[in-house]
């Protein structure tokens, strides 16, 4: 189910070219708390 309204900022493949060292991809309940909580206490750098 796709729950995008609009085009993606970049592509897939643009996007990963972008990224280096480790990533990490998390699927979370409440968005607004996990960002926060990755922010705050783990110091994460939110990409997208």
């Amino acid at each position: 189910m796709k729950l995008r309204k609009k085009d993606p900022w970049k592509s897939a493949s643009e996007y990963s070219k972008d990224l280096s060292g480790l990533t990490i991809n998390l699927l979370v309940e409440d968005i607004k708390r996990s960002i926060y909580f990755l922010q705050k206490i783990v110091k994460a750098k939110i990409i997208y």
